[in-house]
């Protein structure tokens, strides 16, 4: 009988310590093989999506000069200061990972700058001629996408 007890005792650790081990098995498995890679392509995703948005704030902060296009002079981004804006985005398109159009939108950061563009082009067309302040359009899509920096930690 004591024997029994023994034995009782015995596989009872044992089974513990093979549900512990399996359990402890599975944890490291599941963080190795699903949770890094996850992990590491959101912060892939996010980076891609800060270098899209620094780019695009670029662009609207640029300096305004007098050129001509769409066969009349108005004031638009400075040529050469919009190239750099783009320099790095479009080195991270030609190089990098391809990332979807439905990984960049798991969040709404891009709906949220077109939002902005296309609200101030709203406010920056004279209701009377119908045309688009361009000085007014820039300055404002500027401010406000500078705002979504509040909105969004990865873009800080």
């Amino acid at each position: 009988m004591l024997e029994f007890m023994v034995a009782s005792k015995t596989s009872k650790y044992v089974i513990t310590a093979i549900i512990i081990t399996a359990v402890i098995t599975f944890s490291i498995s599941y963080i190795i093989f699903r949770y890094i890679p996850d992990n590491n392509q959101n912060l892939k995703i996010n980076e891609y999506k800060k270098e899209l948005y620094d780019s695009t704030l670029c662009q609207y902060s640029c300096p305004l000069t007098l050129q001509e296009a769409q066969n009349k002079t108005q004031y638009l981004p400075e040529s050469g200061c919009v190239q750099n804006c783009t320099a790095d985005i479009k080195e991270i398109q030609s190089v990098g990972d391809a990332i979807s159009n439905a990984q960049l939108k798991n969040d709404k950061l891009l709906e949220d700058m077109s939002v902005v563009i296309t609200n101030c082009k709203k406010e920056a067309i004279d209701i009377n001629t119908k045309t688009l302040d361009n000085t007014l359009f820039f300055t404002c899509s500027a401010e406000k996408l500078s705002e979504l920096k509040n909105k969004y930690a990865y873009l800080n």
